[in-house]
């Protein structure tokens, strides 16, 4: 006979495991680290732990189905809150956890979803983005593609979606060839200004025409080393500019015209 489920756990399978593509528990368990039957005892409430433990389970469980494709809204983390009946999160604890995956890009921006941004075509490129951003391991992350293939425009989405999260640098494009030491000397003027106890995206635009491009990349990790709080976000036509953290950016498919032909005559 099939074990009923707390209102904990039908509402987590309701708005997170079950909407398609379905995601088993077996897969949110290897996913979290945990056994399949460790994942059952937490969906039903019996190891989802007091305070700081469920808060610590909860933040594990959350992250992992971001990892998992899942896209999460700070609505729907309060949902989960006050479906918890055993042991419920202090209301401090809640906005710690809300905080804190704000910061690291596990909620999203409610506000802004993403049929409401300019890039028509790009839903699943700017998806792929945030939740590279997401990786605390990912500092230095660069847009690769061919010119004018929307590298720019990508960066600049990705720029206003995360503003709540990250206090954005502002650094101009480069539009001619400039040294590794130029860069470097106005990126760290600017540094100066900035809080550094604060998460900072600084998006280099253009980056192919970094002259010196070896000892730019080995100047902006050793920023990187220096700056905690610092992430870069590149676009560049070359690939290897972050030696192993790239995101591809292609053309657009052209939707085939209704009059056209399979064969295109």
């Amino acid at each position: 006979m099939k074990e009923e489920r707390s209102a904990f756990g039908k509402l987590l399978h309701e708005i997170f495991l079950d909407p398609k593509p379905k995601i088993l528990q077996e897969q949110l368990a290897k996913e979290m680290g945990i056994s399949a039957s460790a994942i059952s005892y937490m969906v039903n409430e019996e190891t989802l732990g007091y305070d700081q433990t469920a808060y610590n389970n909860l933040y594990n469980m959350l992250k992992s189905l971001a990892k998992l494709g899942r896209s999460i809204s700070e609505d729907q983390v309060r949902r989960l809150f006050e479906a918890i009946e055993k042991h419920p999160l202090s209301k401090s604890s809640q906005d710690a956890l809300i905080a804190r995956l704000k910061q690291e890009l596990i909620i999203k921006q409610a506000y802004l979803t993403i049929w409401q941004t300019p890039l028509i075509g790009r839903e699943r490129d700017i998806q792929a983005v945030l939740s590279k951003l997401r990786d605390e391991k990912i500092r230095f992350l660069t847009l690769v593609g061919l010119p004018g293939v929307g590298k720019t425009e990508l960066a600049r989405q990705i720029k206003k979606l995360t503003q709540e999260n990250f206090t954005p640098m502002d650094f101009p494009a480069l539009q001619e060839k400039t040294s590794a030491a130029e860069v470097l000397r106005q990126i760290s003027e600017k540094l100066r200004d900035t809080d550094r106890q604060k998460r900072t995206l600084l998006i280099l635009n253009n980056c192919e025409l970094i002259t010196d491009i070896n000892e730019a990349r080995v100047a902006l990790y050793n920023l990187l080393d220096d700056n905690e709080q610092l992430i870069i976000l590149a676009t560049s036509r070359r690939a290897r500019f972050s030696v192993k953290d790239e995101y591809e950016v292609l053309p657009l498919e052209v939707p085939r015209s209704v009059n056209e032909s399979p064969e295109g005559g």
